[in-house]
């Protein structure tokens, strides 16, 4: 319940007179002690649940590393020189070839106005 309606409660209770502002009075006092608990237990059911997430990444976490290490303290596999053949290149052709004429295109007129 938002304090505002809270008020409004109070206010229409006092109407009734000196007895009903005091039981609203005590009525919102409940409710607002109703309200503290529930924000508690839910900001503690938040926090079990961080906690319960943040062991389990932990762990995962410690899993890696112990991996890591195992893999790094491996002995690493022999790298061998890759030797490259020599390229032989194959001697190079001269080709013959015949020029063609290029065709020119017939002039273009001048556009008139």
């Amino acid at each position: 319940m938002t304090p505002q309606a809270t008020e409004k409660l109070v206010k229409e209770m006092s109407k009734v007179g000196d007895q009903g502002r005091r039981q609203a009075e005590k009525i919102v006092s409940e409710m607002m002690q109703a309200k503290s608990k529930s924000s508690q237990y839910f900001s503690a059911a938040v926090e079990r649940e961080v906690a319960k997430q943040l062991g389990e990444v932990n762990t995962r976490l410690a899993m890696l590393e112990k991996e890591i290490e195992q893999l790094s303290g491996a002995a690493p596999a022999k790298k061998t020189p890759v030797k490259k053949a020599a390229a032989k290149k194959a001697p190079v052709k001269k080709v013959a070839t015949k020029k063609v004429a290029a065709k020119k295109a017939p002039a273009k007129k001048a556009p008139t106005r």
